[in-house]
């Protein structure tokens, strides 16, 4: 058996299996997410955003989907994987949204909602 030899980028089947480890991360993104979100409603003692928003709460917020998704965008790119490249952007981008609607929303909401009827007491 060969050690030294490295699978070639270019065929079909490293292709797919690079794929799927990279819908995989995405998936692993997600449920991180989620359980973040579970964290935060569940334990009474996790600090809040101060009441003002600004940019780089939603840097905290993002920076995992940004740093992760864009990271194996371009490693496809540093190898020459264009159409791989365009799969796992399109990928990444509906992870995000999904990760928006399910889980920052609904937790910028909540956090709106909270801090509404904190002020008004």
């Amino acid at each position: 058996m060969d050690f030294n030899r490295c699978a070639r980028a270019s065929s079909i089947m490293t292709q797919l299996v690079l794929f799927f480890m990279a819908v995989m991360l995405d998936i692993f993104i997600f449920y991180m997410g989620n359980f973040y979100q579970a964290v935060v409603y569940l334990c009474k003692n996790v600090p809040v955003y101060p009441g003002r928003k600004n940019l780089l709460n939603l840097l905290s917020d993002v920076s995992v989907i940004l740093g992760l998704g864009g990271t194996t965008v371009l490693l496809f790119l540093l190898w020459d994987l264009i159409y791989l490249a365009l799969a796992q952007t399109v990928a990444w981008v509906l992870t995000s949204i999904a990760v928006y609607k399910s889980i920052l929303k609904p937790h910028y909401e909540k956090r709106k909602h909270s801090e509404t009827t904190s002020s008004s007491k």
